[in-house]
């Protein structure tokens, strides 16, 4: 099943996409999500599949890399629930 935004908890947080939807190398590069990996025994730049759960202040909350699919809106929605919780106990 592919991830769905509406799926989200948006109160308060802003999940950012997997590394699929970051086009720029250099933003990439930030992030640290381009990995090297030897295909065919070539050195290829490949993408870390990677989820940023990021705060209204844009402040990077946690981060879920090499995730499994299957699994993965389940592993956010836990993640933004444990925030959630967090920030309305302060």
């Amino acid at each position: 099943m592919r991830d769905s935004p509406e799926r989200l908890p948006t109160k308060g947080f802003a999940v950012a996409p997997q590394g699929g939807g970051c086009t720029e190398a250099e933003v990439c590069r930030l992030y640290q999500v381009i990995q090297e990996k030897v295909v065919d025994g070539h050195a290829r730049s490949t993408l870390l599949r990677s989820t940023f759960v990021i705060d209204k202040k844009g402040v990077v909350r946690h981060i879920l890399q090499d995730v499994n699919p299957k699994a993965h809106v389940g592993e956010v929605l836990k993640v933004c629930r444990e925030l959630s919780a967090k920030t309305h106990a302060n």
